[in-house]
C-alpha cells in the first residue's frame, strides 16, 4: 500500500499563516497512528512542498516514523513551469510515479483539493479548514483495506483512463527532461467508463 500525501490543508489549515501552526502535533499523530503496525505500508510526497526551497523545510518538520515510511516524492507536472493546473493534475503525478516505480501496488491519497484527481479516485477527502483530526483515522484504514482488495486488473484500467485523458498535456512534456523520465511506457487507448 502507499499513502500519497499532501501537507496544506492536511497537517494544517489550508490557509494557516502562523509558522508555528505548519505541521501541528495533531495532526501528524493521525498519520503516524494509521502507520503503526503496518510496515508494509509506504509513503510517496505529492505536497507541493516537494517543490524547489521549501522542500528541506517539509523534511525538516516530519517526523522519524513518517519519514522512515517515505520512499519517494511525485514527479512534477508542468504546470509548476507555467502551463496552469489543470483539473486531475495530482492523480497524473500519482499514476506517473506509480507506472514508474509500483506498477501493481494499491494506493490512496490523502488531500484537501478533490479537483486534483478525477472522480473515483482513491482519494480520503480532508477538510482543509479544519485539516486531520483523530476522527480521521478510522476511515484512512478503511480506505486502504478497500483499495489493498481492489482487483490489479482495475488498478491498471484506472491508469489507462487517467493517462488517456491527459493525453495532450503529455504531448507537451519534454520526454528527456528529468522529472519526467520513465512516465508512459506507451500509448494507451482510450476507456469508455471514467468511473473505474
Amino acid at each position: 500500500m502507499i499513502l500519497f500525501l499532501d501537507c496544506d490543508g492536511v497537517f494544517h489549515h489550508r490557509d494557516e499563516g502562523d509558522e508555528s501552526r505548519l505541521f501541528a502535533a495533531e495532526k501528524i499523530s493521525v498519520i503516524e497512528d494509521v502507520l503503526m503496525g503496518k510496515p508494509d505500508t509506504d509513503i510517496v510526497i505529492s505536497t507541493a512542498w516537494r517543490i524547489d526551497s521549501h522542500r528541506a523545510r517539509l523534511y525538516s518538520r516530519l517526523p522519524q516514523i513518517i519519514k522512515d515510511h517515505v520512499i519517494g516524492e511525485t514527479p512534477i507536472f508542468p504546470y509548476s513551469y507555467g502551463l496552469g493546473p489543470p483539473e486531475g493534475h495530482r492523480e497524473v503525478e500519482i499514476q506517473l510515479y506509480l507506472e514508474k516505480h509500483a506498477p501493481f501496488r494499491p494506493w490512496i491519497a490523502i488531500d484537501d483539493q478533490e479537483y486534483l484527481f478525477y472522480p473515483g479516485a482513491p482519494l480520503y477527502h480532508v477538510d482543509g479548514t479544519r485539516a486531520l483530526s483523530a476522527t480521521d483515522k478510522d476511515g484512512i484504514i478503511s480506505l486502504m483495506e478497500e483499495e489493498r482488495q481492489r482487483p490489479i486488473e482495475e488498478i491498471l484500467l484506472r491508469r489507462n483512463y487517467v493517462m488517456t485523458e491527459h493525453e495532450t498535456y503529455f504531448r507537451m512534456l519534454d520526454p528527456s527532461h528529468e522529472l519526467y523520465r520513465g512516465g508512459l511506457s506507451s500509448p494507451l487507448p482510450a476507456l469508455a467508463d471514467p468511473t473505474i
